[in-house]
């Protein structure tokens, strides 16, 4: 056999490995990563796929949950269609969702993409309020647009660090460092907070502004988490739990 037969017979093998066992792309952050890279032009009958990619993991032990919400009015629902809501991944990580099947499916403001397991089912959704929440999900990407935009979602950038009180019963923290947003597309951002409200350590967390400040109830030491929550006017959002501790009471 000579050189040009071998490197072509050797390059086909190649390619029938992979798909066959996959070919992982490689992920920056070290962690699985679902990234979109067309979404449809709004209000278009024609261009109707939301595609992507996937990262960090083996695309054929993996599938790819879609919903999309019409309006700020309406809810979420699941794409392609309700009987088949997963979509595949091929063996060289991409992925092609049909996200106009029917309805107002064109004018969809906004989509969601899950990357699960394997025999991981996702939540059915008819015009769901909020976006579901799945577990099981080891990547999430989201986006929204309207007529002459495309909204990516806010970015907690960089991470927000442990915070530590002292021996005073409060803290207050400028989070304006920590956000990035797609400033071209226009929306607001805010933040929000989810915590325990019967926790030891914490009576209080309000956020005005930028400014978070967290209330300790004086009476324990130790540390607790709470979730910070990035938001735009869209209802895109990145979020992050962040370490809370008092040393001092």
């Amino acid at each position: 056999m000579n050189k040009k037969k071998l490197t072509f017979s050797l390059l086909l093998a190649s390619l029938l490995i992979a798909a066959f066992t996959g070919c992982p792309i490689p992920s920056e952050s070290g962690q699985p990563e679902i990234i979109l890279t067309h979404v449809p032009f709004y209000g278009s009958f024609i261009d109707e796929y939301l595609a992507g990619i996937v990262r960090g993991v083996n695309p054929l032990e993996y599938r790819v949950a879609v919903y999309l919400r019409i309006g700020p009015g309406a809810g979420w629902y699941n794409k392609p269609t309700w009987a088949n809501p997963l979509t595949p991944i091929g063996p060289f990580s991409n992925w092609v969702c049909d996200v106009v099947t029917g309805g107002n499916d064109d004018w969809a403001r906004a989509y969601a993409t899950f990357l699960l397991p394997n025999g991981v089912k996702p939540p059915y959704c008819d015009n769901c309020y909020n976006l579901p929440e799945i577990p099981q999900a080891v990547a999430l990407a989201q986006v929204s647009r309207g007529d002459g935009y495309v909204n990516w979602p806010p970015e907690i950038s960089p991470s927000i660090p442990e915070i530590i009180g002292g021996i005073e019963n409060q803290i207050t923290i400028d989070l304006s460092e920590y956000k990035e947003d797609d400033l071209a597309s226009g929306p607001e951002v805010y933040w929000q907070v989810n915590y325990e409200y019967y926790d030891e350590l914490i009576s209080l967390v309000e956020i005005n502004g930028d400014l978070l400040t967290i209330f300790f109830t004086g009476l324990s030491q130790g540390s607790t988490t709470i979730t910070i929550f990035l938001v735009d006017s869209d209802l895109l959002f990145d979020s992050q739990e962040v370490k809370i501790s008092h040393p001092q009471s």
